[in-house]
């Protein structure tokens, strides 16, 4: 959980191995702050409970103080997670996906994924030294991969990747957006080959549109930090194959080859990042004859985010400090609240919310997601994952993938689309595995 001042900074490169195991590395000085707080925190409280001790004296209530003591300490997030079972990393068949574009002609129907790079440039907000890789103060810049229901080539053993250049330019406000296909970054994993494409910038490929001219509801995705946002890309792709379009910004400074070392203190930055992108992606989707002109419905946009995005999607969906009324419904993958100066959550008229938690994830801890879950207004629902961590049920194809893809696909469906059939039958008896746990109040 993070409490800052907005401000405006930078990073520079960082590792490129994206193993669970050196990623869990990654965390460990952010853990480390954690405990910081939350001993200064602990100590407060200690303090305070001696005083209420003192006050109540010889016939104060004991269990009362017992009480506060109680929650204090759940408040803090040092409550044991209810199991501490490694991930499962276990290769898995195909996603289970409900039937959802049977209202499509079946001449347009997608066969493939589509992939489309924009980089959009925020003018009016400045990142500054020693977080710039000029030495001087530079725009916020978000190269963002848009990926979309699309339709393969004839021509069998054509390439996956257009030529650059086909994706068009604006400008608007001060701000300018462009679409290319991008180089590889020298810490690019392989990864797995889905629909011809691999993660990160070789997807690009331009591939023609499906569902003819129709708009599709849109998600857009904020990554974890230190994570390149094309390693979720077995839960962003169930998504397209659902008929989602999904955005996934890279945050100029929380990814691994942010100038100077990824900087985790911006991520106060990235809700405004998100509804700049938001804002770049639906100008350009007015424009008549541009790369995604028509392409998204402006009523139907959700938001997903894990972990750090996860609490930067939190400050979007439910913070006045960043609210965004365009976001209609929203899935927070293992974070917490994001608190930033002169916002306050749940103000009334919010989006449905999805949690999701592993429930032996030691980095954002399962108390951060209760609390939530208890706090937000209805309609909520919380999808726990017993024996889960931080990673796997986003970023492997897993039995915990497996049912992430399907739960978060469900209630994007419901909320967006108004397709509650399949997400009503997630409550039946045996419609998950015994490791997931569905609750919800409608």
């Amino acid at each position: 959980m993070h409490s800052r001042n907005m401000r405006n900074t930078s990073d520079a490169p960082g590792s490129g191995t994206l193993s669970e195991e050196i990623m869990r590395k990654r965390h460990l000085k952010r853990r480390r702050r954690r405990g910081v707080r939350i001993f200064r925190t602990l100590l407060i409280l200690i303090l305070a409970g001696m005083v209420a001790v003192l006050a109540t004296g010889p016939s104060g209530d004991v269990r009362s103080i017992k009480r506060f003591f109680a929650t204090a300490m759940d408040r803090t997030g040092t409550t044991k997670p209810g199991t501490t079972s490694p991930d499962v990393t276990s290769p898995s068949t195909s996603t289970k996906l409900p039937a959802t574009t049977a209202t499509h002609p079946a001449s347009t129907a997608p066969d493939a994924v589509g992939v489309r790079q924009f980089t959009f440039v925020d003018h009016s907000r400045l990142i500054y030294p020693p977080h710039t890789a000029t030495g001087q103060p530079e725009p916020r810049t978000l190269v963002t991969y848009l990926y979309y229901p699309a339709i393969s080539p004839a021509a069998k053993g054509t390439s996956s990747r257009a030529s650059p250049g086909g994706s068009g330019a604006a400008q608007a406000n001060g701000t300018s957006a462009s679409g290319s296909a991008g180089s590889t970054p020298a810490s690019q994993s392989s990864g797995e080959n889905r629909d011809t494409a691999q993660y990160g910038p070789s997807q690009i490929n331009d591939y023609p549109r499906a569902y003819g001219n129709r708009p599709l509801p849109l998600i857009i995705f904020a990554h974890g930090y230190e994570v390149w946002p094309w390693r979720y890309q077995p839960l962003l792709y169930s998504w397209v194959n659902a008929g989602f379009v999904v955005a996934a910004p890279v945050f100029p400074l929380t990814n691994p080859d942010a100038p100077g070392g990824p900087y985790e203190d911006d991520i106060v930055n990235q809700p405004q990042d998100v509804n700049f992108v938001l804002s770049q992606l639906l100008s350009l989707n007015t424009q008549s004859g541009g790369p995604i002109a028509g392409l998204i419905d402006p009523s139907e946009i959700g938001a997903a985010g894990h972990s750090d995005g996860a609490e930067t999607m939190m400050a979007v969906g439910y913070d006045t400090c960043c609210i965004n009324h365009q976001v209609k419904a929203v899935a927070i993958l293992s974070g917490a609240k994001l608190y930033i100066d002169g916002g306050n959550y749940f103000p009334g008229d919010t989006p449905p919310l999805l949690v999701v938690q592993g429930m032996a994830d030691t980095i954002n801890l399962p108390i951060h997601s209760q609390h939530i879950y208890e706090e937000a207004p209805p309609p909520k629902y919380f999808l726990q994952l017993a024996g889960a961590g931080h990673y796997a049920p986003y970023v492997h194809s897993d039995p915990f993938e497996q049912v992430v893809a399907e739960v978060t696909t469900d209630f994007f469906l419901k909320e967006l689309v108004g397709n509650a059939q399949s997400f009503q039958g997630l409550s039946s008896p045996g419609a998950l595995p015994s490791f997931a746990d569905l609750q919800q109040t409608p």
